[in-house]
């Protein structure tokens, strides 16, 4: 199931009592970003996995108290099974989850100008190829952008931690480490990309908007 919401719909003294209500440390880490909307987008995202916890595990109040971060940066919980992904950009934030599937979410605001070929040393040769023979190379780039990001958070790996370049989004599937994962856009907004990458092919979505009022 992917959630998402928009800060400019949410309550932001809402979001500031809820902070009150997370671990001392998770706090911290929210109070760590200087940017006001970083720091509220990242408020949305803890209560959006709260809501993804308690549409498959309603007995489960409260599990901020079992997120933690991987040696790669990932979150995690330790209890219960639930394998999520969540990301931001510019105002928005989405969450994808599921309790047996792993999975990966990258978002991207489109900027009003890119040049795709500032990124070149991030591209495999055949996304370079490809951007080359787009007709809209600029919507191509934020595709291979937000399938690469997807791809890692599926498959646990820090966007850190490899080079960029490696990952072909031209396969289908896009194979990394050993896995194959498979691609999917979703539609949420035409301001925004949105991918999903999932070790299922033809992976059915319930897509939600989450109202923080």
């Amino acid at each position: 199931m992917i959630w998402y919401t928009f800060l400019k719909d949410c309550d932001l003294t809402l979001l500031d009592q809820r902070l009150q209500t997370f671990p001392e440390l998770l706090q911290q880490r929210v109070n760590a970003y200087q940017q006001e909307e970083d720091r509220y987008v990242r408020i949305a995202g803890k209560l959006l996995l709260e809501a993804a916890v308690q549409h498959f595990y309603p007995e489960h109040k409260s599990v901020l108290t079992q997120l933690y971060k991987t040696p790669q940066h990932q979150p995690q919980l330790h209890t219960p099974p639930l394998y999520f992904s969540t990301a931001y950009s510019k105002g928005i934030c989405v969450l994808s989850a599921d309790p047996r599937l792993e999975n990966g979410i990258d978002v991207e605001y489109r900027q009003a100008s890119i040049d795709p070929a500032v990124y070149n040393d991030f591209l495999h040769p055949e996304e370079q190829k490809a951007l080359l023979q787009s007709q809209d190379p600029e919507s191509l780039f934020y595709h291979c952008w937000t399938g690469k990001e997807a791809v890692l958070k599926a498959e646990g790996s820090g966007i850190q931690e490899v080079c960029l370049a490696d990952i072909n989004t031209r396969q289908d599937p896009v194979l990394w480490n050993g896995q194959s994962f498979f691609l999917q856009q979703i539609d949420i907004d035409s301001d925004y990309v949105v991918q999903v990458a999932s070790t299922e092919p033809e992976y059915k979505m319930d897509i939600r908007q989450l109202l923080l009022r």
